[in-house]
């Protein structure tokens, strides 16, 4: 079994949209074999990986997923509305990825 890893260059950092974001996890993303993948997300990455797990097809599942210091819910940043405007679809994420473990110190 080989391995890789990537970090990913997000498109438009400062104006982020969370479509672009889960289209570029998307692109990165070969689904060669069950469980082979890993995500790491940090801040809005988190969310992002949710959204893709959300729009994973049916029967494909990830190994797990890990979300560091990453907003779970609205907020008043508009700027990530796209994101968080919308509850995660936790029922759909637990099906995608064999594990999710999130890290963060809260406030």
């Amino acid at each position: 079994m080989t391995s890789c890893t990537c970090a990913l260059a997000m498109p438009n950092p400062e104006e982020p949209i969370c479509s672009e974001w889960v289209n570029e996890i998307s692109r990165h993303i070969k689904r060669s074999e069950e469980g082979e993948i890993f995500l790491v997300g940090h801040s809005l990455g988190g969310p992002a990986i949710l959204r893709y797990l959300e729009s994973m097809p049916a029967g494909a599942v990830i190994g797990g997923a890990i979300l560091v210091s990453s907003p779970s819910e609205k907020n008043d940043n508009r700027k990530v509305d796209s994101f968080l405007g919308r509850p995660s679809d936790y029922k759909k994420i637990k099906t995608k990825a064999k594990k999710v473990c999130c890290y963060s110190l809260g406030q």
